[in-house]
């Protein structure tokens, strides 16, 4: 109930003050106050937006109930403690005087109860309404019965029957679950229920607190990865080190959805009210909630791409083995970044899935699809979820409802007549297992390196935490060699870094790595398997060093840039394959994709390449990744034909340079990215030449 509350207004140093109200509950209400001027016959309005009315309960009227407050979402479960052998719940008066819609007594035997407020009210037995140890009334003897059994003493002023008693005091027959609001909870000292103020209440009242249920919230998805075991392996929910938020999984390993969701906990069939907090959830409690016309939809799909094809995903929960399901209730809530929004007694605020990709509950996609795990609160617009009309004394079922999906769409039951259909999603990429190396050659094959403490660096597709071997198999002996690495960790980047004893292992050597994980897949306990170079200098693999560059050069506008020519020689080991970079005055002339083996060299020239810079000296440069040269380029007047100048500049444009992956001759011929100029002052031989001819061709902002 809220307590007296005070809006003042600082303009007019005016305070309203609002009175106690047992309708109103926790929440933000707009306040409205119209002062009538009785001398100038004017009305003053006074708005005040988004009040917060908190809830207050006098701590010495409390007793033997427990808290001042129990607040829990609607259609969960809340654990309220108890001392008195009759409790009271609801049928207090709202605002306007109407009593509260639901109304029961209960006996009371334990010193706490776990009440499912989806099924309070229903035709179910008192266990699994009210749990353990506590007797309905209405659920056990039914509502039109006399007093009776535990109820023995229990009497009603004016009635000889609960059903009667409501009807006196105006409360009818429910037309759905327990919606949010407050509810009442007032203990005994006996069982003589009177009527007070047109509410009803005990004659001897020792104990009085609130049940508040608050809007059940569907909040978000969240996925991440494991390695592979299956799906009850261990706990794996809330802060674990094992888990790793993730957009991508490896086929083989474990998916763990975090959904963060209320009010559906108590239509799954699960029976917190004999026990605690369970540690898993039975799938086939999950699959009861969604077969139930509920408005509860969990689906786990495949994106669709145009003109793909792909391998539908899904996730059966009727039926799964833990093994391959497992689902874990969140009971400590604090996922939630507004855990308010669900109350604090809430037992269930969502729920953890964990799911065994190798099992028979999952239907994998193809590689590189992206699966999509949605979950819906349905509700069809003007329309609301009703239980089936019963008579007074009667108690309706709970899970048959007097609507029918809407097109296919079900109604969430604590959705009003403007609510629609709210929803979550996170996606993730199913991929397969695979291994990147660090060091390779340009064929792909490992690069390791004849030491003693030798070093393997590499990335991966699988999850972090994921352990691993790398085994060595030197083929090129009748005994053959073996080096075993035992133990890689996948870091949280998806990284690895390994050691071992290569010494064995001789420069020409045929050697096989093979990189394997157990339990992964039946089929595919080796993820990767390549061959592999022994080096004796791992700092000395490919090395790509220029010599024999020509400098200075000098040339005529016009002319070719042949005498520009570089010779490029590998070094290292082993064959690599750089791209060499030509420019001049910093700008790109030529990207060319070199491959050389090792102790190889060849020799590049700009032959293709015209110059229509204007006179002057210029400094060019030629550029591999492990070595960088300069020259001097001087440009002087042509033989014949107009001299370039910077005067003659117009609107001058410079084109892209080549791509470091293209090589100079794939555009068409010709070795400009745009197919007609290769740079400012640069140009290809057709453009030079017919620039030389007419004397009037616009050479990229240059006239000739």
């Amino acid at each position: 109930m809220v307590s007296e509350s005070t809006v003042s207004s600082e303009a007019n140093d005016a305070t309203l003050s609002i009175p106690a109200d047992p309708s109103l509950i926790d929440g933000q209400y707009d306040v409205r106050l119209d002062a009538e001027d009785t001398v100038g016959r004017t009305t003053t309005t006074i708005e005040k937006d988004a009040i917060s009315l908190t809830s207050e309960v006098n701590p010495d009227a409390v007793g033997a109930i427990g808290e001042p407050v129990y607040r829990a979402p609607a259609g969960g479960f809340v654990e309220i403690s108890t001392n008195g052998e009759y409790m009271l719940i609801g049928g207090d008066t709202n605002g306007d005087g109407t009593p509260t819609q639901y109304f029961d007594i209960l006996y009371v035997e334990e010193d706490a109860t776990m009440i499912n407020t989806r099924l309070v009210g229903t035709n179910v037995n008192s266990s699994r309404a009210y749990g353990e140890g506590v007797t309905s009334y209405a659920h056990e003897l039914g509502a039109d019965a006399e007093p009776d059994g535990v109820f023995e003493n229990v009497s009603f002023q004016g009635a000889s029957t609960l059903a009667d008693f409501r009807e006196n005091v105006g409360i009818s027959p429910r037309s759905t679950p327990l919606q949010t609001g407050r509810y009442r909870l007032l203990a005994g000292a006996n069982g003589q229920v009177i009527i007070e103020d047109g509410a009803p209440t005990f004659s001897s009242p020792i104990g009085r607190s609130n049940l508040v249920l608050t809007q059940p919230q569907l909040e978000a998805v969240n996925t991440y990865v494991l390695p592979p075991a299956s799906a009850n392996e261990e706990d794996v929910a809330g802060s674990s080190e094992e888990a790793t938020e993730s957009n991508t999984i490896a086929a083989g390993e474990r998916l763990l959805i975090e959904l963060q969701a209320t009010g559906f906990t108590g239509a799954t069939g699960i029976d917190l009210t004999t026990d605690s907090t369970p540690e898993s959830i039975p799938a086939d409690d999950i699959a009861r909630l969604l077969n139930r016309p509920e408005g509860v939809e969990m689906d786990l799909s495949t994106w669709y791409y145009d003109g793909a094809e792909n391998t539908e995903s899904d996730l059966r929960f009727d039926g799964a083995s833990s093994g391959d399901l497992y689902v874990i209730p969140d009971e400590t809530t604090d996922q939630w970044a507004n855990e308010s929004q669900i109350g604090e007694n809430t037992e269930i605020g969502g729920l953890y899935i964990v799911v065994d990709t190798r099992g028979e509950a999952f239907s994998a996609p193809s590689y590189g699809d992206v699966m999509e795990f949605e979950t819906r609160y349905e509700s069809p617009a003007g329309e609301r979820y009703l239980y089936q009309t019963v008579g007074q004394g009667q108690q309706p079922p709970p899970f048959n409802p007097a609507v029918s999906p809407n097109d296919g769409v079900e109604h969430f039951p604590y959705f009003g007549d403007s609510d629609t259909t709210v929803s979550v999603n996170s996606t993730i990429e199913y991929m397969e297992p695979s291994i990147q190396y660090g060091r390779t050659t340009v064929d792909d094959e490992l690069i390791v390196p004849s030491e003693s403490d030798g070093q393997i660096l590499g990335s991966t597709t699988m999850a972090p935490g994921t352990e691993a071997t790398i085994q060595f198999i030197d083929q090129s002996r009748p005994d053959p060699e073996l080096v075993t690495i035992e133990e890689v960790i996948i870091e949280d980047d998806r990284t690895f870094t390994a050691s071992a004893d290569f010494s064995a292992l001789d420069s020409g050597d045929r050697v096989t790595a093979e990189f394997y994980t157990a339990g992964r897949l039946p089929d595919n306990r080796v993820v990767d398997r390549r061959d592999v170079r022994v080096v004796d200098d791992i700092d000395n693999i490919a090395n790509y060093q220029i010599t024999n560059l020509t400098t200075p050069v000098e040339v005529q506008q016009r002319s070719s840039l042949g005498a520009i020519e570089a010779t490029i020689n590998n070094t290292g080991e082993l064959t690599g394959q750089q791209v060499v970079h030509f420019s001049i005055d910093g700008e790109p002339i030529r990207n060319e994709s070199l491959r050389l083996s090792g102790n190889g060299s060849a020799t590049l020239d700009l032959s293709e390449q015209f110059v229509t810079l204007p006179v002057g000296t210029y400094e060019y440069t030629v550029q591999t990744d492990d070595d960088e040269q300069t020259g001097d380029l001087r440009v002087t007047e042509p033989a014949s034909g107009a001299t370039i100048t910077s005067e003659d500049t117009n609107t001058a444009t410079t084109s892209s340079p080549l791509d470091d992956n293209e090589s100079p001759n794939e555009n068409d011929g010709n070795t400009d990215p745009s197919g007609i100029f290769g740079l400012v002052g640069v140009s290809g031989r057709d453009v030079a030449l017919g620039a030389a001819l007419t004397g009037t061709a616009h050479v990229l902002g240059y006239w000739a």
